[in-house]
């Protein structure tokens, strides 16, 4: 299995956590990890993202659901297996 597939999977796993409990526990465990890994424990998630960044992502994603441009979850589903796979 490949990197990538790893992730998917894991976020996968991560998405249908339903307790506070074990999202906490989740985060716990990633700061450990993060403090583990030399030279990565001032990477951020994801960059910051300003205000301004945001809500034109924000626009973005309102005008492509109004053009349809959107897809169900079980086409996520699919394409997310297909990731998988490769």
């Amino acid at each position: 299995m490949t990197t990538q597939a790893r992730k998917l999977e894991i976020i996968e796993q991560v998405l249908h956590l339903d307790s506070d409990e074990a999202l906490a526990l989740l985060e716990q465990a990633l700061k450990t990890l993060a403090g583990s890994i030399p030279g990565e424990e001032d990477i951020p998630a994801m960059p910051p993202r300003g205000p301004e960044e945001l809500a034109a992502r924000l626009d973005q994603a309102r005008a492509d659901i109004k053009a349809g441009r959107t897809f169900s979850s079980e086409e996520m589903i699919a394409r997310a297996q297909q990731w998988r796979a490769a």
